[in-house]
């Protein structure tokens, strides 16, 4: 039994793929420092490479829905 639980471990840890710039190629910045195509804050932007995958991770949920938005906004 404790080998499948270190084998679920093991597969949970590796579900997740590297996050990947949720970048849209826009980089202009709102009165409050909000990128208007990937809804990231500047400071997000700026330091996004030194970020830990964790807090990637977050930003990418937390702008997911807004870039969906917009395009959607576009397509119209």
């Amino acid at each position: 039994m404790a080998s499948s639980t270190n084998k679920n471990s093991s597969s949970l840890s590796s579900e997740k793929s590297r996050p990947v710039s949720p970048c849209q190629a826009v980089c202009k910045f709102d009165d409050n420092d909000v990128c208007m195509g990937c809804f990231r804050q500047r400071n997000d932007v700026d330091n996004w490479f030194y970020l830990d995958d964790e807090r990637k991770w977050q930003i990418i949920e937390q702008v997911k829905p807004l870039i969906a938005e917009a395009k959607l906004k576009n397509i119209k």
